[in-house]
């Protein structure tokens, strides 16, 4: 069975978007960068990582990975203490020039770390000697350090037998475990549990002082005496200005915004404005936001720089048709708020629940659309979405990925300053079921129970009319789970639908044999079909239902039971019926209930003519086709035509010829190499190949044009050339049974060539005879020249008197018709002396006056194809 083989142009992102319309809140936090196992960090733990993470005081394993179960070493501890009292780059700047310990060499990555720790009275070796970097931190040792770091350990209450119980018993005063739910002791803690205890210490514990005085502990000195001075507040506020504020978020930067704006309540002023990135689905949440910057004064909102966003509200969703109509109406639900963002459909109705904050519940309103996103204008700084000319300003998305490639349809979620552009993503699968539901959407059910619902952002009658194609199918015999294509909107709902990606053209070629059920009964499959994929060239034996059979073929009663031969369209051809060859054998090769290859481009069915497929009356390929008329001519049903262009170095041509056991599929990348592989095939030159009958695939251009990606053809192709010349009237020189040959100079050479023409041909169109001149050729797939045609000779006077050459630079003139240096002369003159093979020998002669012309000679010049001269 194949994959979708291929996806519709306005899809950027191949992805499964399902469930229960939620899109988590939006706001960068460091620790998500963590993919690997984020999900892993405990909840308990997660603000702690993200907060040291943000401030640049822990890392991860990994660039993607922290691995929140592994455990720190001493050394590693160490680092992290120095980075929390001093900051990372003053950490990062200290240097040892003698090791601390025996085991810890003063070029060590963590010499520095360990030697301020130890100069500080935060950390001991493990011995006189030995201070075991590599060895696992323990959660009292963690705990001792982290005391230390804030001032703690002065009195010597951290060493001796009872180090242990002295930690423990600081710790639990200072609530350095709080949260955590494992407990620490004299076994390694998880890189998690140190990451909480840390962020304890850090925005928590101020810093100590010890005082002599009195004996224990103070927050430190803060009199007029400079030497009595010491930092007073927490190492967050000290070394990182690292605060916090918790409000609501009442507009930020996806709104257009230079800021998240927090406040105490919906309608009242900023308590902080901080650069947060928070993204439109975090308007008007209870937010926690860990900031860099400066803390709130009673003259100014606190500012700065988020490096934590936390979201306090709980919020229920509901997306597209779960919208009941009247939850839109203010006086239904009562909230505390009602606030719209946006112009379009409504798209996500959001209960907002920011108890956390004492503001009870508020609703608010998304708004959407689906445009098609247009180009970007330089000059006026604007970009064109649908009909809309938004100013780039208000693109809070990066759209170079977008418009680089196709110009797709959008999700837009906008408000009056801030537009958001999400491409679609995209999904397939087998349809088992379609339920109307009570407010009038249709949900798809997949068979292996995935569950579609249907958008508000719909690309309406074609969403209406597919389903309704959809529903019919599902309860034919023919379709028991037909595959189909779906775009999804960002909450995994679908807009569009559709079977055409998974259309599967091909060529029938017009044999068929009995398979190994040639016993079945007469409504089974009993026979095998060959067809050719018009898009890949793979050949294909499907499987084909007697029925389909008995419509495309005469009575089977006729037919000699050999399950080894095959049954040509010669032998069962009905009324003419197969003036096409094209069959939709998408369900067989999807393995469907019942093998009928649907007819294609007939005349009650040209889909695909505007889409993926369409059908070639005609089309002419060659080398002296000029750029703008590089175009295959489709027919689209009715009588009407267009023109599609190709692409002369990169379209893939592909030619099937004979049947059965004999076909043969030859594939040619580009019109260089079509021409290569036909002149070789009939050795001859070829300059041009007309298709007939053919059918190509289709794709679309940046600018929207459709162009030929695939054009394919079977046995009735026309292969052109340029020329042939016959010196002399001829009739034939050799004759067999079929054909009649002939001989001339084909294009210049010196050489003769064999043509080979239809007995009945050559004698009844030709009148047995060829007259003397230059003529146009075709061949047949079977090698066989015809359409023979007469050019007419651009006579330049070639006599004695006449003959006369001119050099302009690089180019030449032979009685001012130009010529080029490398232009091919064949001399056919009888008893003339002396021969030329080339328009520089001819040149020669005529300066030296040696020129001769005869009563029977003659000599042809054949230039690029474009002049033909004779004298």
């Amino acid at each position: 069975m194949r994959t979708l083989k291929k996806t519709l142009s306005l899809v950027l992102v191949v992805a499964m978007v399902l469930g229960l319309c939620v899109v988590g809140a939006s706001a960068y936090n460091k620790v998500e960068d963590f993919t690997d196992d984020v999900a892993k960090i405990g909840d308990a733990y997660y603000e702690a990582v993200g907060v040291l993470t943000g401030i640049q005081v822990i890392d991860g394993m990994t660039e993607t990975s922290f691995q929140p179960q592994g455990n720190y070493t001493r050394e590693q501890a160490a680092k992290i203490i120095a980075y929390m009292m001093l900051g990372k780059a003053d950490a990062d700047s200290l240097r040892c020039t003698k090791a601390p310990f025996d085991d810890v060499a003063a070029d060590r990555w963590s010499a520095g770390y360990i030697a301020f720790c130890v100069e500080q009275g935060i950390i001991d070796g493990m011995t006189e000697t030995t201070f075991e970097p590599t060895g696992t931190l323990t959660g009292f040792q963690w705990a001792k350090m982290l005391l230390c770091a804030v001032g703690f350990g002065v009195k010597g209450e951290f060493t001796g037998s009872s180090w242990s119980l002295n930690t423990a018993k600081y710790a639990h005063n200072v609530d350095l475990f709080a949260g955590d739910l494992a407990g620490a002791d004299h076994t390694a803690i998880t890189r998690e549990q140190a990451a909480l205890y840390a962020f304890n210490v850090l925005t928590a514990v101020d810093l100590v002082v010890y005082s002599e005085s009195l004996g224990d502990y103070i927050k430190g000195y803060n009199s007029w005496f400079v030497d009595r001075y010491t930092p007073q507040g927490t190492l967050a506020e000290t070394v990182f200005k690292l605060y916090n504020t918790t409000g609501v978020v009442v507009n930020n930067e996806a709104m257009g915004n230079a800021t998240t704006d927090i406040a105490a309540s919906y309608t009242t002023a900023a308590i902080a404005k901080v650069k947060a990135g928070t993204g439109l689905d975090m308007m008007y949440h209870g937010v926690k936001v860990w900031f860099t910057g400066t803390a709130a004064t009673k003259t100014a909102a606190a500012s700065g720089t988020a490096v934590f966003v936390k979201d306090l509200a709980k919020v229920t969703e509901y997306c597209c048709y779960d919208i009941a109509a009247g939850m839109l109406a203010a006086d239904k639900l009562s909230p505390k708020a009602e606030l719209d963002i946006g112009t379009g459909t409504a798209y996500e109705f959001d209960v907002i629940d920011n108890s956390a904050v004492g503001q009870g519940t508020a609703t608010v309103t998304t708004y959407a659309y689906l445009a098609k996103l247009g180009y970007a204008s330089t000059v006026n700084k604007t970009t064109f979405i649908g009909s809309e000319n938004v100013k780039n300003d208000y693109i809070k998305t990066d759209i170079s990925g977008i418009t680089s490639t196709v110009t797709p349809n959008v999700v837009i979620k906008a408000s009056t300053t801030a537009y958001h552009v999400y491409a679609p993503t995209a999904t397939s699968g087998a349809v088992a079921e379609v339920t109307k539901e009570a407010n009038g959407s249709y949900t798809i059910t997949l068979t292996d129970g995935t569950v579609l619902k249907q958008s508000k952002l719909e690309f309406g009658s074609e969403v209406s009319a597919t389903l309704h194609e959809l529903a019919q199918l599902l309860v034919e015999d023919r379709h028991v789970t037909p595959n189909y294509y779906f775009l999804l909107d960002t909450h995994g709902h679908y807009m569009f639908l559709s079977q055409d990606p998974f259309r599967t053209v091909a060529y029938f070629t017009g044999v068929t044999k009995l398979s190994s059920a040639h016993d079945a009964w007469s409504n089974a499959v009993q026979y095998q079909a060959q067809f050719v994929d018009i898009e890949t060239g793979e050949i294909e034996t499907i499987p084909v239902s007697n029925q389909w059979m008995a419509d495309y073929f005469k009575s089977l009663a006729a037919a000699i039971i050999d399950p080894d031969h095959w049954y040509t369209i010669d032998d069962y051809i009905v009324d003419g019926r197969f003036g096409q060859w094209y069959f939709d054998i998408t369900d067989e090769l999807y393995g469907d209930a019942n093998y009928y290859p649907e007819a294609v481009f007939d005349d009650s069915n040209y889909y695909g003519a505007n889409e993926n497929y369409a059908y070639v009356g005609w089309a002419e390929v060659g080398k002296n086709i000029a750029g703008s008329d590089q175009k295959v001519h489709v027919d689209l049903g009715n009588g009407e035509r267009d023109s599609y262009r190709y692409d002369y170095d990169n379209t893939v041509f592909i030619i099937a010829n004979n049947a059965g056991d004999k076909l043969t599929v030859d594939k040619y990348v580009g019109v260089d190499a079509l021409l290569a592989g036909y002149a070789e095939k009939h050795n001859s030159y070829i300059s041009t190949i007309y298709f007939h009958n053919a059918a190509v695939t289709l794709t679309e251009s940046i600018a929207g044009n459709k162009e030929v990606v695939t054009l394919f053809a079977f046995d009735d192709t026309e292969a052109s050339g340029e020329f042939a010349f016959f010196p002399t009237d001829v009739t034939w020189t050799s004759v067999a049974d079929d054909y009649v040959a002939v001989t001339g100079y084909l294009n210049g050479t010196k050489e003769t060539k064999l043509f080979k023409f239809e007995k009945e041909y050559f004698l009844e169109t030709l009148g047995g005879h060829i007259d003397r001149g230059f003529y146009g050729y075709s061949f047949d797939e079977d090698g066989y020249a015809y359409n023979l045609h007469r050019v007419p000779i651009q006579d330049v006077g070639l006599d004695k008197s006449k003959v006369n050459f001119e050099t302009v630079g690089s180019k030449t003139y032979l009685n001012d018709v130009l010529v080029e240096s490398d232009c091919v002369v064949v001399d056919t003159r009888k008893g003339a002396g002396v021969n030329f093979d080339a328009i520089n020998d001819l040149n020669t002669l005529v300066s030296l006056n040696r020129w001769t012309n005869t009563q029977y000679g003659s000599f042809t010049i054949a230039y690029t194809h474009l002049y033909h001269l004779r004298c």
